[in-house]
């Protein structure tokens, strides 16, 4: 069984579905601007309903649906209401200055034989290691001795995150912490332990 906190240099993984960006590649000045302004960001959003059914189903269906029948306002009233963990949060993850800025990550594996499952769907990238941990504790199987929990720390530049997504996970779903990225391989995994 691998040993707790082993090193390693990189792990080469593959990017699936559930772990990188499929949205409109923003400029990272654009996304910063929306972020100090959050009405450019809810006029994005309402421009581009299509986003939300990228993070969930039925995630701000009802200033969706009120703001698309009487307008900009009245959607932005409701919307805003909706937003507002997202911006307490994102708030605490980078004040998004710099895009090279390099962001630790964290994401929950499972061990078999004696090497993390970077490929297993499902499993995606967490800002706080909290979250990893109680995702995979959650998925694992405690009988079997070849089944570890295993956290993965990784990091990556700012500009790899799409902030966009990631803000509407975090007003879905903040307990999650998932952050969104766009491109796996741009993510460097420094370490791993098993819980």
């Amino acid at each position: 069984m691998l040993e707790s906190g082993k090193r390693i240099q990189e792990v080469k993984t593959n990017a699936n579905d559930y772990n990188f960006s499929h949205a409109e590649h923003l400029d990272f000045e654009t996304v910063r601007d929306m972020f100090k302004h959050p009405k450019k960001l809810a006029k994005y959003m309402f421009n581009h309903p299509e986003l939300l059914d990228v993070v969930q189903p039925g995630a701000f269906e009802y200033a969706d649906d009120v703001g698309h029948q009487y307008g900009f306002d009245t959607y932005y009233k409701y919307w805003l209401e909706d937003a507002k963990t997202g911006f307490d949060i994102i708030s605490k993850l980078t004040d998004l200055e710099d895009p090279e800025e390099e962001l630790t990550l964290y994401r929950g594996v499972v061990i078999f034989d004696a090497e993390p499952n970077t490929k297993e769907p499902g499993i995606c990238w967490s800002y706080a290691k909290d979250g990893a941990e109680d995702w995979v504790d959650a998925i694992s199987s405690k009988d079997d001795p070849n089944d570890a929990p295993c956290i993965m720390t990784g990091v990556t530049k700012s500009k790899n995150v799409d902030w966009i997504i990631t803000f509407l996970l975090l007003c879905v779903c903040p307990e999650e912490k998932e952050i969104r990225i766009w491109d796996d391989s741009k993510i460097k995994v420094v370490d791993w332990e098993v819980l």
